[in-house]
């Protein structure tokens, strides 16, 4: 989702889903409502990029 120059690309997506976003390279969340980025904020994650999962994950509200 993130290159290396900065610039995000965001998957394609039907009307109101929201996305999110972990860049292991710049150690940042990023959060997107509707295409539109939402939220950008630091995070931690492991010293080696092989520690950390890769994937799609899904996240549930109660």
């Amino acid at each position: 989702m993130w290159s290396k120059s900065g610039k995000t690309e965001a998957a394609n997506k039907t009307a109101n889903q929201d996305l999110i976003s972990i860049s292991k390279y710049y150690n940042k969340l990023a959060y997107f409502h509707n295409s539109y980025i939402e939220i950008v904020d630091p995070v931690a994650t492991e010293k080696t990029w092989v520690k950390t999962p890769v994937g799609f994950f899904s996240v549930k509200q109660n």
